[in-house]
């Protein structure tokens, strides 16, 4: 991210903590235990943001939804011919023709599609065959939201505007005793 993006990405920061559960601390964790794998695939900081906030009711804290996403984003390429029948079968494909990962919001509503008529035996068989036993949980929440969901969590977390909201929580007598 470039200086001349900082407020952009202090917004999306400030929205993934006023979207979810997180503090800054818990994005904090998250970002360093899956900011590098996302952005090896090719994952856009709002898409992380976004996927941050997807995922973050599942997990006790941000480092673990971190670590869950990243071994998530790890397997968008099947790790074994088990996984790949299983990713044909449910007709799940997350690259693109050039080889560029799909955008997160069309992951989501691949796997919500793809996940949606299963048994719950299916569905923890292909989710564990996939994904193996850590990224099923992100993979899990992620599967929650439809492409539209996911897109509007999305927009939902753009429209935030970090020193609005600063201003806001400083606008009372808590805060004009931190400023005195």
């Amino acid at each position: 991210i470039g200086a001349a993006e900082m407020s952009t990405a202090v917004d999306g920061i400030a929205g993934v903590v006023a979207a979810s559960k997180f503090d800054i601390y818990d994005y904090q964790m998250a970002l360093a235990a899956g900011g590098g794998a996302a952005a090896l695939a090719g994952v856009s900081f709002e898409d992380f943001n976004t996927s941050v906030t997807a995922v973050s009711s599942s997990f006790a804290s941000g480092s673990d939804a971190g670590t869950s996403l990243k071994t998530m984003f790890q397997r968008l390429v099947p790790q074994s011919k088990e996984a790949a029948s299983a990713m044909a079968e449910l007709g799940l494909e997350f690259f693109n023709a050039d080889g560029s990962m799909k955008d997160m919001a069309d992951i989501a509503g691949e796997l919500n599609g793809a996940f949606a008529g299963l048994s719950e035996e299916q569905r923890i068989n292909y989710m564990s065959t996939i994904f193996g036993t850590d990224a099923m949980r992100a993979a899990a929440a992620m599967a929650g939201y439809t492409t539209e969901e996911f897109a509007a969590l999305q927009a939902q977390i753009g429209k935030t505007d970090a020193m609005q909201a600063a201003a806001m929580r400083m606008d009372n007598l808590t805060g004009d005793w931190e400023v005195f």
